[in-house]
């Protein structure tokens, strides 16, 4: 930050203290100078007839006299020097005075400019960068599920077996995740929970807001980040006709696992004390529904677990998903249909 400072507060430490000896010096100089010349101006005139050692004296007082006028010529030489120094340190101190205040006036112009920028001027720029982060997000999943499916080299026998009627899930459903052979619970019903009290929690932000994004979790090993939406809905009833509310809407939520590989293998999910009888249990058979978010590495570990299930009196309901793509829903998905 710039202050504002009087023109003498800008010379550089010592520079007086050095000015001042210097001063000093030179005035000495000039007094012994004056004294050389008095003494000189009162010395006798030579005259004829001197003895040798006369003589020599009087050389020496006119060489001294040289010296003298040398002396004086430095000492004004530096006079001269000294009054140019102080000349350019005023100079520089003007100058250091003229950029604080022009620093002052500058960092006083930037404070108005950001004081002028509004609620409505913030707002947009929050939603211009929600905006570009939900198309990179759009753009990076629409690249995903263009990807082809490699098919596996191997051939494996699939049993074939008669496929029953499909109806639509509507409540008792159990979510499960297989990838990479192994298969983990999935608790929406947990997950739906947090996300609802999230994003009550959220209300202020979203009356200001067009839409939210957050994420919480971890949710039962997922990260759970979702987007509410501001919508406008007719209202119906008597006396409502053309009545419009502004409701908070789900757009979508997506389960981010917070680790490559989770769950059990099949083998252990089917034993006696696995996680997924465990999860399992919290839904009645012959009532309940399984749906299983299935990738393409695990199809033969889907069908196998499809037989199990089966014979214990579940019905199966698969959702595949190609490589890389979260599990995800919204208002505008399908249900899941049993088998």
């Amino acid at each position: 930050m710039v202050e504002e400072h009087g023109a003498s507060d800008f010379s550089p430490p010592g520079q007086d203290s050095f000015l001042d000896v210097l001063t000093n010096l030179v005035g000495i100089l000039v007094i012994l100078v004056m004294l050389v010349g008095v003494r000189a101006a009162k010395a006798p005139v030579p005259q004829e007839g001197l003895t040798p050692e006369e003589q020599k004296a009087l050389d020496d007082l006119a060489a001294e006299q040289v010296r003298v006028q040398s002396l004086r010529s430095d000492v004004l030489r530096l006079a001269d020097q000294i009054n140019q120094v102080q000349e350019a340190i005023a100079v520089r101190n003007r100058e250091r005075v003229m950029l604080a205040t022009a620093a002052a006036a500058a960092r006083q112009e930037l404070e108005a400019q950001r004081a002028a920028l509004d609620d409505k001027g913030r707002r947009q720029f929050e939603l211009r960068h929600a905006l570009s982060e939900a198309q990179a997000e759009l753009d990076h999943w629409t690249k995903v599920l263009q990807q082809p499916i490699t098919p596996t080299e191997h051939v494996e026998v699939i049993h074939h077996q008669p496929t029953p009627l499909s109806r639509t899930v509507d409540e008792h459903e159990a979510h499960f995740q297989l990838r990479r052979g192994r298969i983990v619970h999935v608790p929406m019903r947990q997950i739906v929970e947090a996300v609802a009290a999230d994003a009550q929690s959220k209300q202020d932000k979203l009356r200001q807001l067009s839409e939210i994004s957050e994420i919480i979790g971890p949710v039962g090993g997922f990260r759970v980040k979702y987007e509410f939406e501001k919508k406008e809905v007719m209202l119906s009833g008597p006396n409502r006709t053309g009545a419009v509310a502004t409701v908070a809407a789900l757009r979508y939520l997506m389960l981010l696992p917070v680790r490559a590989e989770m769950g059990e293998t099949i083998d252990e999910a089917l034993g006696p004390n696995s996680e997924f009888r465990r999860a399992l249990g919290q839904f009645p058979p012959r009532r309940s529904t399984v749906t299983i978010w299935t990738y393409p590495d695990s199809f033969l570990e889907f069908r196998r677990l499809k037989e199990a299930l089966a014979q214990e009196g579940y019905a199966t309901a698969a959702r595949p998903l190609p490589e890389g793509a979260p599990i995800s829903a919204s208002p505008a998905g399908s249900k899941s249909a049993a088998e």
